[in-house]
């Protein structure tokens, strides 16, 4: 639910750790295409590929562009 949602990010924002919540649409199960569409207002899309979402991800475990954010994610 939205509350759950709101409760998952206050939890993290109060916390001490390094942290990236990233908001997924729906995910497709195909591979990677292109790099992801990311933003922080508002989804750029309504679907994600799990290829691209994979990327992502792995690139933030050494990226701090993201840290103490949470990036909405889409594929093209």
């Amino acid at each position: 639910t939205v509350l759950d949602k709101q409760g998952e990010y206050a939890v993290l924002a109060e916390s001490a750790l390094d942290w990236t919540l990233v908001r997924c649409p729906v995910i497709d199960e195909e591979p990677y295409r292109y790099p992801a569409l990311l933003r922080l207002d508002t989804p750029p899309a309504f679907r994600v590929r799990v290829g691209e979402l994979s990327a992502f991800l792995l690139d933030q475990v050494r990226s701090k562009e993201y840290l103490q954010r949470a990036p909405f994610i889409g594929s093209r």
